[in-house]
């Protein structure tokens, strides 16, 4: 038996590389249908079955798929010959259905199914030969046709006629509008009545038209990898019988962050956010300024308003943290971290994910700080606003962030929530007074914070604002620096 990996290289510039949501959930679409859809097409099977049977490998059979999920697909083949064929039409496809923007990496060896090893050392040298030929192969890019006089601003491409359209445009950006416009479902379904945007670029605050934040927001799974190398590791039985836990694992996985990200959108739009921001006018019908863009395996991006972003984490944990169908392989409660990158509309996408992905590192990294790894780890968040393009870095002592679910103390989530609440009915004038103070220096920050306590006193808030450092840190910026996107807040002083 002949056991191959495929992986496809180049997804988040490929996906992201574009102002456009409608090109950026075409090329989601393209990525999820390379492996899911395509592998099932070119092996004549029903798109789903693989999910469904248990995996065995017998003398008459030809190929058959292990598990796809987590950006890979795990295959088997009877012979070399039948792999390189199957690796032929793959790369083929997934090159034409990308415009030439992402490869497909692959690596396969010789295994015995029904030899007893541990399924570690089997995926360990299946995973470090696929590690060599990324780093050993080159990018093939496409020609995409010969540019007389013009090349694309953002992909530097030649410009090609869409005849759709009848406009010039990439190649890759072509077949991403394809995509979206073929496409008839998302990502994940949306809930009944409700239907994601398919643009934000005439989005609009308010009835004024105050163009609004859009968040970029990027989720991990914690210690995912460790779990699962350590539940290879205990798979020591035939390697068919592995193999066969294996796929099962990986459905229970992706299951795992589909029926989060499902659940907490469902309850995002059933919550009283939605009554004041969503639906203010209680029509259902509307489309809402959110869309999944990635959802495979523990990986989820959503773009969505900024003034929803921190309810639908939130919920997405909480959700996350009380499914425990990943207790029988040991793997304790399910965890993730996440960054969000607050960004005006018309920001580059892939600029705000590259700086989501970060945050969500960022955020990872403070747990490992505070001690809460392995069977003791949490969920966390970090954020941060960008404006015309990439901050010079602030001072780090105005951050607390990143913060963390299910603790107690300033570095809990509940504690930046709780000081979200406190401020919803203090004068925004104020807030931002002292948001502006915080900025030249910690002298003046607190300064302005007992000009606060003297200027009214007797208000619990305003004692509360006259605590403005804790240690080294801001006690109050974070909370001041996305106030802005509280749909709470009424007044506008």
């Amino acid at each position: 038996m002949i056991l191959a990996i495929y992986d496809i290289s180049g997804i988040q510039p490929f996906i992201f590389a574009t102002t456009k949501l409608k090109e950026t959930a075409g090329a989601s679409f393209i990525v999820r249908d390379s492996l899911f859809k395509t592998v099932p097409e070119i092996f004549k099977v029903p798109e789903d079955q693989w999910k469904n049977a248990p995996f065995s490998w017998n003398d008459a059979d030809k190929q058959k798929i292990v598990y796809i999920g987590g950006g890979n697909a795990l295959l088997a083949f009877d012979s070399p010959e039948t792999q390189k064929k199957f690796t032929y039409d793959l790369s083929k496809r997934a090159f034409e259905a990308s415009g030439g923007k992402f490869k497909l990496a692959h690596a396969c060896i010789e295994a015995d199914p029904n030899r007893q090893e541990a399924l570690s050392d089997v995926l360990k040298d299946l995973y470090e030969k696929l590690d060599a030929y990324k780093r050993n192969s080159p990018n093939a890019l496409a020609a995409g046709g010969f540019s007389i006089n013009a090349l694309h601003n953002e992909t530097r491409e030649p410009l090609l006629l869409d005849e759709e359209t009848m406009t010039y445009s990439a190649k890759s950006v072509q077949v991403k509008r394809e995509a979206e416009r073929r496409e008839k479902g998302e990502i994940i379904t949306p809930p009944e009545d409700v239907k994601f945007t398919r643009e934000f670029e005439t989005y609009r605050k308010n009835e004024e038209g105050e163009k609004n934040y859009l968040a970029v927001i990027h989720i991990d799974g914690n210690t995912m990898g460790k779990n699962i190398k350590a539940f290879t590791q205990k798979q020591t039985a035939e390697l068919s019988a592995n193999l066969d836990k294996m796929r099962v694992l990986s459905i229970k996985i992706s299951d795992l962050y589909q029926n989060a990200l499902k659940s907490a959108t469902t309850e995002l739009v059933k919550s009283e956010i939605a009554k004041d921001f969503l639906f203010p006018k209680g029509d259902y019908s509307v489309s809402i300024p959110f869309r999944p863009v990635i959802a495979d395996g523990d990986d989820v991006t959503v773009i969505c308003a900024a003034e929803i972003a921190f309810e639908f984490v939130e919920i997405f944990m909480r959700l996350l943290a009380e499914d425990t169908s990943l207790s029988e392989y040991g793997f304790g409660v399910p965890t993730a971290a996440a960054g969000i990158a607050f960004v005006n509309i018309g920001f580059p996408y892939h600029v705000a994910y590259e700086q989501a992905e970060k945050l969500c590192k960022d955020a990872k990294a403070k747990l490992v700080k505070k001690g809460f790894t392995g069977g003791k780890t949490k969920s966390a968040i970090d954020f941060r606003i960008f404006f015309g393009g990439v901050n010079a870095e602030m001072s780090e002592k105005l951050f607390k962030r990143p913060y963390i679910f299910g603790i107690d103390g300033e570095d809990g989530y509940d504690d930046f929530k709780q000081k979200r609440a406190d401020i919803l009915n203090f004068p925004k004038s104020k807030l931002k007074g002292l948001r502006n103070a915080y900025g030249k220096g910690e002298n003046a920050a607190k300064v302005y914070s007992e000009m606060l306590k003297a200027r009214h006193p007797g208000d619990k808030i305003a004692e509360k604002l006259s605590d403005a450092y804790h240690g080294d840190n801001a006690a109050w910026f974070d909370v001041l620096d996305v106030m802005d996107f509280d749909t709470r807040r009424k007044d506008d002083d």
